[in-house]
């Protein structure tokens, strides 16, 4: 294509956002607290049920057994779809990204935007095209942290600190652009539970150990292999936990011990969609 040529763009689909919404049954769109709030207790009993399991048990054969089933069990509350109660949304939003070391309010408006300009070169929030010369311009740390193997390890604390290159503030600052003047005393508060939350990983590590800290918390919080050329961060979880529990020979806790050099493409999660489409049409529109 030489340089004068106009660029078209594609045809819009035959369909809008309102024709697909009136196609998904009723049922679909009810907000049941009370099963959300089912699901929080059973994650809960499997994630503290693993952990005793693993203190128990206290084997090497068991602990990458253990970094791989609970890395899953590691975001609908940022999204409303928990409930129609916005207290209850924030107040269980608060409990379990605080868990993980999320600060619900900062990274919930961060992912709203996101939602709002996906897939824009400059608005989109989370995956931002990186500029040559903002490239060119990164100190040799960034470039280090973010273009190297340590990345799926650093990539979500990272964005939660410093956002996306090109971009300035963090997730934990109330006064940074990303956030409304309204809605900074929400950050605030995220970030003053993030604090404790911290503190209480602190003071854990001094009663039971660093060493026991490092195997119940945090490598599983680390457990995820790296997410290449998409941005389908649903389906690729989708894609990781699909693995888990097809995994009859046990050899995903070999693959989750070399993640580093591991990640999922675009063929990968297609094999999600196509699969999540067939389930959704067979079972929620008959």
């Amino acid at each position: 294509m030489n340089g004068d040529a106009a660029l078209t763009s594609a045809p819009n689909p035959p369909f809008k956002i309102a024709d697909i919404r009136a196609a998904i049954p009723k049922h679909c769109w009810i907000k049941n607290p009370w099963r959300s709030l089912s699901y929080v207790l059973r994650d809960f009993i499997l994630a503290f049920g693993l952990m005793g399991m693993a203190v128990y048990i206290d084997s090497w054969i068991f602990w990458p057994l253990y970094w791989t089933a609970q890395g899953s069990v590691f975001m609908g509350l940022g999204h409303g779809s928990f409930s129609d109660n916005r207290m209850l949304n924030n107040v269980m939003g608060h409990v379990l990204l605080t868990f993980v070391l999320t600060p619900f309010h900062g990274f919930r408006i961060g992912h709203r935007t996101h939602h709002q300009n996906h897939g824009h070169a400059d608005k989109d929030e989370a995956w931002v095209p990186l500029p040559e010369n903002i490239y060119k311009n990164l100190d040799s740390s960034t470039k280090f942290l973010r273009f190297t193997i340590l990345f799926p390890l650093l990539a979500h604390p990272l964005y939660l600190l410093y956002r996306s290159p090109g971009k300035d503030g963090s997730h934990f600052n109330p006064n940074t652009e990303l956030f409304l003047p309204s809605e900074r005393s929400n950050v605030f508060f995220s970030t003053v539970c993030w604090s404790l939350m911290f503190v209480l990983l602190l003071v854990l590590s001094v009663v039971i150990g660093p060493v026991q800290m490092i195997k119940l918390y945090w490598i599983p919080y680390w457990g995820v292999p790296l997410q290449s050329g998409t941005k389908d961060c649903g389906l690729f979880i989708m894609r990781y936990m699909k693995e888990i529990c097809l995994d009859k020979e046990l050899k995903f806790v070999s693959k989750w011990l070399r993640r580093g050099s591991l990640s999922y493409g675009v063929d990968d999660l297609n094999e999600i969609r196509i699969e999540w489409a067939k389930y959704f049409m067979k079972h929620e529109t008959s």
